[in-house]
């Protein structure tokens, strides 16, 4: 049946429906993706674009068809940003406003988004439709006589990302309602009966703009649909659309005709045979997993099946074809399961597209065959022999969703009675652009039949020859080739374990089920504050109502932008030209910094205005904003600025590293000023009377925000006349700043420019200054051009953009007693700014203040530089330079500890050198004993967390186990809160306004942007007032409301905005105090109305700031005040595999003081958020730059990892499997504590992940077989852990010329 135009055999249209609602699309263009259709067409704005690329789970939408092969309806989970609406002919898709919403009559909401409002699983939102839909997924395959297991649960959310909480209030949410519980068939959208048994799938044919989309259903129609092109090429087919050429089909129309597969039953079965089982080219990854999983005896599916536990996630495989796997990671590919295709000499099985004839090959021969005009039908891979040993191995920079750096198989027959090899099989991935290598000399040496299977002969012979065939060096793709080559022999040594019978000596990578443990005071001495209350926008998180910049509206006019970014990291603009860019449909105009109007500025800055907005004549990084496309759609708008031609010049010389700005001293900041130095005490006398005396190099890298919602702008001209009002709605930390910043730029008043902020989707500082530019070159078009203009950067633009945390280099000097007590400390810092100023001298500044943590040292010297280099400028983050100078406190005093060796506990030392109460800061603040609890929570922790017992256990079990540690650590922390050198920071304003009907409006000048603040504020005003919270709504953050805010950073905005709504509340108060007591029976409404029959004003501005007393700032005196220190004490224990690099977390023990926390739970949410933001800073969140460390990639200063497929942020299987936070409240309270007794929460507790870091190392260390000490950089990723285990297989893969301690690259 060939495909034609005739609609009783060919449909020109799709059937569908959405959350039950059917839907005929008679338009629907070929590179549409789902996401795109949901949101711009349907206005579902519930399903977010977190990344466009289906690596954060944030776009998850569940699909539900019915399967004629197997009669029943399945439900799948799906990333909507991969997935072609064109496809989806005859399925029904469930989005989260399909599972319930608050507009409608209450009691509509779905039991999953009760769970995950009411379990505070939600902080900034962005990510939470998509957790609802993973577990909707969960839910919806559940068998009738099947419960959810907690595994089951655990598992569900490892295809989405969140970087607000944490992941543990989700997991426990989850599990609480729904694991071990019968699932109700009602908690199931209905699926559509006209989609189900009757429906008849037909032939599809799609005319788009410019490309041609079919869908055959069965392969006589394919081989009739090829004989109507001439050659092969000009069709391509596609099944699940998970692989690279997703960009090339939907973005730049590569491909003209596209061809969808899975509708061809053919190529959809999946059947076992007597000597092998038999995979359709189109049967999912997913299909397989669940196959193979039912039949664990046989040892290839058990196999596969633990493999492909650790492919990909759940949504990528319900997608992704076993075909499509084979044939796109056979040539360009790391692959996690074709190691094991190969090693188990698999089948391929083609059919010709035009004579028919069918042709099967190896799988290893698929390099050398000419593919041409051939279609994959089947894979077939045979059964082993029960005598055959079969295992394969995986090592990625994260454990779940994520590509394995090198995987690797083996296959195994012997002579059972002499041992000899009769056959031995090997595969590895990861290497040569992807494609699998099979060492093959290293084999036929092997198969000569004349080996033992001896752990000599495997680990030298087998082990030299193995080396030889994986040739690696600093240029080969993706680097690591020590690494990489140690991991290979790593994966041979297993096996051989494996073999021998010996693999419960080995590190699981299958870890038990999470749980956790939450403490803090539950007395009701308060009626709101002080009282766990969810996020006051928790239930329209859930239910994807809640609205960010880009699911706002766009006015019918509205107008789209794409930035032009620059390609060279240093160099001058000899010309650009857009002539190219004109010609593109619906272009409308290019800016420049030509276009910046006289009467503006086109200089910039947040504090120092050393750059531009648009460069007039010089580059200075890679991915500078040069200019703004604008056309009538997104699209169009990316289409035009990619043919933007910019001719350069490049300059020298290029900088990219701290050591090479050293080498260049290229610094910022002021002339004569750009090393600040803190002294206390005379350091060379403290060195003449140590006992010994160390010194240390170590470096820290960048830290992406990875805030969930990308940048996204909106901006509004109104006018009336001559006069325009700019209304701008930005995701941004700063309101006032973005307002200030485009009215300098456009030449305005400041009056003349609104910024509106509802929410954010998390920023982390990443949203306080770096993305100021787009948004003021969106201004500038908008004003320009009198259009509404939008603009929302891609993930990998944002990347790119807008700075990351700062890298550091620290040397230090210490001198120290024979007992371990701190005499002489001399640092210097190093940090690396990127281009330009932006904050770096106040992140500076803070991390110069926080060198010392929580030891007392009386002679110390901080001095602190911040390196010029042509990267983008980093900027804000979380911690703002604390965790990383706090971090090198603790790796001297782990230095001393490790240098000494007085005893294995590296405690002792921690406590010996613990400021005590009343003692001063090497700044002069003095920590006055009421508010110096560290030693008081130090106790309580070891006691909790039975660390004298644990760590006696840590030591066993080193003892027990020769290639898995552990190691346990306990450390605390002190973060100061406030800006010293910036006064002006510490104020803020308050509105409050009452209705005559009794309800409140509040607003103020912060933001939220998921830690809380607006419930918080609510409960302040609640508690003022003494109404019921239900009375009080915040609605938004704009400029023409509050002016001057001062930015949401630095864990502020509740010590300033809660204390601003008080003043306003009391003012109200006051005018109503007479109405009271005239009416003391009266109700809050009947209060309200007297008032406003008696004018009584019912609106307050409230103002406050900080007191000078508590904020001290001067250097030539050595006399610094934080408002206070926010304290804690963390403890971790860890399991390192040695032999990959891999861990795991087994317990964690926060106990924090918080004062009297605002609200438990929230804060409690912050603190886990917090842990694992660090825990992915300290262990796994790499950036890898083109530079002198890494050769392999060909631009400098590139971003090599700017999405979240090659840049990993922790997972639910990453927390801790023991995850217990306790706040402290048996304490006087201080009086610099300034809204009702609370501290500072979001920032405090990241630090607190070192611990994760420092008890990483002591188990490196129980593995190393000398005693020196040793220090390691961060991150500490699974490539720096192996490469620290140090033992043969590091000896055999480093080269003579490097140094005894190997430490791998690294972008600093």
């Amino acid at each position: 049946m060939a495909i034609d135009t005739d609609d009783k055999i060919t449909k020109n249209y799709l059937t569908f429906y959405v959350n039950r609602k059917k839907i005929i699309e008679k338009h629907a263009e070929p590179n549409w993706t789902l996401v795109y259709y949901l949101r711009t067409k349907l206005n579902l704005t519930g399903t977010k674009v977190g990344c466009g690329t289906g690596g954060c789970g944030s776009c998850t939408v569940v699909i539900s068809k019915y399967n004629p092969l197997t009669k029943s309806i399945a439900h799948f989970s799906v990333n909507s940003c991969l997935t072609l609406l064109c496809t989806l002919d005859g399925c029904h898709i469930v989005t989260v406003e399909g599972l319930g919403t608050t507009h409608e009559p209450k009691g509509t909401l779905h039991p999953i988004q009760r769970t995950i409002a009411e379990n505070y699983a939600s902080q900034c939102g962005f990510c939470t439709p998509g957790m609802c839909m993973s577990l909707y997924d969960t839910l919806a395959n559940c068998c009738k006589d099947k419960r959810l297991t907690l595994h089951d649960i655990e598992d569900t959310f490892n295809g989405n990302l969140c970087r607000c909480t944490g992941y543990r209030p989700i997991l426990d949410g989850a599990k609480k309602s729904f694991a071990d519980k019968e699932i109700c068939e009602g908690l199931i959208v209905e699926f559509p009966k006209e989609l189900g048994e009757e429906y008849v799938s037909k032939p599809i044919h799609l005319q788009g703009t410019n490309i041609e989309f079919y869908r055959p259903t069965a392969m006589g129609q394919l081989f009739d649909l090829r004989k109507q092109f001439s050659n092969s090429d000009e069709i391509y087919f596609i099944a699940g659309n998970t692989g690279e050429t997703f960009d090339a089909i939907v973005h730049q129309h590569r491909y003209s005709r596209l061809v969808h597969l899975t509708g061809i039953s053919e190529l959809q079965q999946l059947s076992e045979q007597s000597n092998g089982l038999s995979i359709g080219a189109c049967v999912t990854i997913s299909q397989l997993k669940d196959h193979v999983q039912q039949y664990q005896e046989q040892q290839l599916f058990r196999i596969l099946s633990e493999q492909l536990d650790f492919n990909a996630d759940r949504q990528i495989r319900n997608q992704a074809t076993v075909g499509g796997h084979v044939l796109n990671h056979s040539r360009k590919h790391t692959s996690d399961i074709l190691p094991i295709f190969y090693v188990c000499q698999t089948k391929l099985r083609f059919v010709h597209l035009l004579n028919k004839k069918e042709i099967e090959i190896n799988i290893q021969d698929i390099k050398t065959t000419d593919l041409n005009d051939l279609l994959l039908v089947s894979i077939f891979i045979p059964f082993l022999s029960t005598d055959e040993y079969l295992q394969s191995y995986k090592q990625a920079h994260r454990r779940k969703h994520d590509t394995g750096i090198v995987t690797g198989a083996f296959r195994l027959k012997l002579n059972e009675k002499t041992q000899r090899i009769q056959s031995f099989y090997m595969a590895f991935g990861g290497f040569g652009d992807g494609v699998i290598l099979v060492p093959e000399k290293t084999m036929d040496y092997v198969n000569k039949g004349e080996l033992e299977w001896t752990k000599y002969e495997v680990m030298t012979n087998v082990k030299n020859h193995l080396l030889e065939d994986v040739q690696l060096d600093k240029f080969s793709e993706n680097g690591q080739p020590e690494y990489r080559r140690a991991l290979v022999i790593s994966f041979l040594f297993k096996f051989y374990l494996h073999v021998a019978n010996q693999s419960a000596e080995l590190f699981q990578k299958q870890r038990p089920v999470s749980h956790s443990e939450q403490i803090f005071d539950t007395s009701k001495q308060t009626k709101y504050v002080h009282q766990p209350s969810i996020h006051h926008n928790a239930y329209i998180h859930a239910t994807g109502e809640a609205k960010y910049v880009d699911d706002l509206p766009s006015a019918h006019n509205t107008l789209h932008g794409a930035l032009v970014f620059s390609t060279k990291c240093h160099a001058n603009i000899l010309s650009i030209n857009a002539e190219e860019a004109e010609s593109t449909p619906g272009f409308v105009k290019f800016y420049t910094y030509y276009d910046i109007p006289p009467t503006g500025s086109n200089r910039f800055g947040s504090i120092v205005k050393d750059e531009e907005v648009f460069p007039s004549k010089t580059v200075h990084c890679m991915d500078m904003v040069i200019g703004l496309c604008v056309a009538d759609t997104e699209e169009h708008a990316r289409q035009a600025a990619r043919l933007v031609r910019i001719e350069y010049e490049e300059l020298t010389p290029v900088i990219l590293t701290i050591d090479e700005a050293i080498e260049h001293e290229s610094y910022l900041g002021p002339p004569g000023q750009q090393e600040p130095v803190l002294e206390t005490g005379n350091i060379e006398k403290g060195f003449n009377k140590s006992d010994h005396v160390l010194e240390g190099t170590f470096y820290s890298g960048a830290q992406e925000h990875f805030y969930m919602e990308p940048n996204a702008y909106l901006a509004q001209p109104i006018s009336e006349g001559h006069y325009t009002q700019l209304h701008l709605y930005a995701s941004t930390q700063g309101a006032s700043t973005v307002q200030e910043s485009v009215a300098e730029a456009l030449g305005l008043n400041s009056n003349e420019v609104i910024c509106h902020v509802l929410r954010v989707g998390g920023g982390f500082g990443g949203k306080e200054s770096r993305n100021i530019i787009p948004c003021i070159a969106t201004a500038l078009a908008a004003y320009n051009l009198q259009q509404p203009v939008r603009l929302c950067l891609t993930r990998e633009e944002d990347m790119k953009l807008t700075g990351h945390r700062h890298p550091f280099k620290f040397h230090y000097k210490v001198g120290f007693m024979k007992d371990g007590q701190l005499k002489s400390v001399d640092l210097q810092l190093f940090a690396n700014g990127g281009c330009t100023t932006d904050s770096s001298l106040l992140m500076l500044e803070r991390a110069m203040l926080h060198c010392d943590n929580i030891y007392k040292c009386e002679n110390m010297r901080v001095r602190g530089r911040v390196c010029r280099t042509n990267l983008p400028s980093n900027t804000a983050m979380r911690g703002f330079g604390g965790p990383e100078a706090l971090l090198v406190a603790e790796v001297i005093i782990d230095h001393i500890h490790s240098y000494l060796q007085l005893n294995d506990d590296p405690s002792i030392i921690r406590e010996l050198n613990m400021y005590k109460p009343g003692e001063r800061t090497y700044f002069s603040q003095e920590l006055e004993k009421k508010d110096w609890h560290v030693p008081q929570m130090w106790k309580k922790l070891k006691e909790l967390g039975q660390y004298e017992q644990r760590l006696k256990d840590v030591k066993e079990f080193n003892k027990q186990n020769q290639y898995r540690k552990r190691g346990l650590s306990i450390i605390g922390t002190k973060f100061g809160i406030g800006a010293p050198s910036a006064l002006f920071f510490h104020q803020a304003g308050a509105l409050v306004t009452i209705y005559k009907d009794g309800s409140v409006l509040i607003t103020h000048g912060g933001i939220e942007l998921g830690q809380g603040l607006q419930i918080k504020m609510i409960q302040i005003t609640a508690e003022q007032l003494d109404i019921e919270t239900e009375l009080i709504r915040f609605h938004e953050t704009a400029t023409d409301k509050i002016p001057n805010a001062t930015p949401t950073v630095g864990s502020l905005s509740a010590d300033l905005y809660g204390p601003a709504l008080i003043n306003a509340c009391e003012q109200i108060n006051k005018n109503l105090a007479p109405i009271k007591r005239k009416h003391p029976a009266s109700s809050w409404k009947e209060l309200i109305e007297r008032a406003y029959q008696e004018r009584v004003p019912l609106s307050a501005h409230g103002f406050y700031g900080v007191p000078e007393k508590f904020i001290k700032c001067n250097y030539a005196k050595n006399e610094i005040n934080f408002m206070y220190f926010t304290q804690g004490v963390g403890m971790s224990e860890v399991e390192i595999d040695c032999l990959t690099g891999d861990f795991h977390i087994i317990r964690t023990d926060i106990l924090m003081d918080f004062g009297k926390s605002l609200n438990p739970f929230i804060d409690i949410g912050q603190i886990e958020g917090a842990f694992m933001k660090g825990v992915g800073y300290l262990t796994m969140e790499e950036l890898i730059q083109g530079d002198s460390q890494h050769s392999w990639i060909s631009q400098p200063g590139s971003l090599h990892n700017a999405d979240p497929n090659k840049y990993k942020l922790p997972m639910a299987n990453d927390v801790p499997i023991d995850f217990r936070v306790t706040l402290l409240n048996e304490h006087e309270m201080s009086d610099q504590a300034v809204c009702y007794s609370s501290k500072a929460v979001g920032e405090p507790p990241l630090f607190l992940s070192a611990t994760v870091f420092l008890a990483i190392k002591q188990a490196i260390a129980a593995y190393r077989t000398g005693r020196e000490p040793f220090l390691l950089n961060v991150p500490l990723t699974c490539e720096r852990i192996r490469m620290a285990c140090k033992d043969e297989i590091v000896d055999s893969v480093v080269t003579e010329d490097k140094d005894h301690m190997f430490y791998a690259c690294g972008s600093f």
